[in-house]
C-alpha cells in the first residue's frame, strides 16, 4: 500500500534526535449520511459568507465555477443511482464548491493553507462539518482513493482542478497553465507533474462511476454537457 505523502521536513530534536512523524491513517473517514444534523447554507448565505470574510471578486468569479462543475457531478450522480439523498447531496457539493475558497484573499496577503483555514471558518461560519471536510481537502487528497469517488470532497476537489480562475477548461489546459505560472524549478514542475497525473486518475474513476466522459464535460447551469 502506497505512504501518505510527505509535505514538509520538521528540523531535529533539541536532544539532535530526528522526529519520526506518526504515520497518517491510510484513508481517513469521510461521512456517508449527506444529511446528519447540520444546516445546508444556500447560495446567499455562501455569499454573505464571502462577504464576512473579504473575498476577492476574482477568487469569487472561480468560486461559483467551481461550484457550477460540483454540482453538475452531483447532479449526474443521482442520475445514476450514485446517492439516495440527491437533494442534500447537491446542496453539499455547491455551497462546498463556493466556500472551498473562502481563506483564499486572506492567505494571499498574509500567508498559511487556505484550505485548513478555510475549513476551520466553514465550521465557525456554518456549523457544517461535512462542508468544512471538502473545503479541507480540496487542494489535494494525499491518501490511497477509496472505491467510491461520489462524494463531495472528490466533486470540488476535481472542480477546482477543472477551473482555470473563472473558466472551465481540460485537465491539461488547467496544468499547462500551471506549469507556465509555477513550474520555475525542476522541484516545482515535477509537483505540478504530479497533481496532474492524479488529477487525472480522479477523472478516470469519476468517469467511469458516473457512466461519462469527463474530459469531453464541461458544466453550465448545474449540468454535464458536452464540450463545445
Amino acid at each position: 500500500m502506497s505512504q501518505p505523502s510527505v509535505h514538509f521536513e520538521t528540523p531535529p530534536l533539541s536532544t539532535g534526535k530526528s522526529w519520526d512523524p506518526p504515520a497518517l491513517p491510510q484513508l481517513p473517514s469521510l461521512w456517508k449520511d449527506p444529511i446528519g444534523s447540520d444546516a445546508i447554507p444556500d447560495e446567499a448565505a455562501c455569499l454573505a459568507i464571502w462577504k464576512q470574510y473579504g473575498m476577492f471578486e476574482h477568487i469569487g468569479r472561480h468560486s461559483r465555477q467551481v461550484a457550477n462543475m460540483a454540482e453538475a457531478l452531483a447532479v449526474r450522480a443521482a442520475e445514476v443511482g450514485g446517492t439516495d439523498r440527491p437533494e442534500q447531496l447537491l446542496a453539499i457539493s455547491k455551497a462546498a464548491g463556493l466556500l472551498h475558497d473562502i481563506a483564499k484573499s486572506y492567505t494571499v496577503q498574509f500567508g498559511g493553507s487556505h484550505a485548513q483555514i478555510g475549513s476551520s471558518w466553514v465550521v465557525t461560519a456554518t456549523g457544517n462539518h461535512r462542508i468544512a471536510q471538502a473545503v479541507y481537502h480540496h487542494v489535494e487528497w494525499p491518501w490511497p482513493l477509496p472505491q467510491n469517488l461520489l462524494h463531495p470532497v472528490f466533486f470540488v476537489l476535481y472542480a477546482d482542478k477543472r477551473a482555470r480562475h473563472d473558466e472551465l477548461v481540460t485537465l491539461d489546459e488547467r496544468y499547462e497553465d500551471l506549469l507556465v505560472r509555477y513550474g520555475k524549478s525542476e522541484r516545482s514542475r515535477a509537483a505540478i507533474h504530479r497533481g496532474w497525473e492524479h488529477a487525472k486518475t480522479i477523472e478516470r474513476v469519476l468517469s467511469t462511476q458516473l457512466e461519462c466522459s469527463l474530459h469531453e464535460s464541461t458544466a453550465l447551469g448545474g449540468r454535464l454537457v458536452a464540450r463545445t
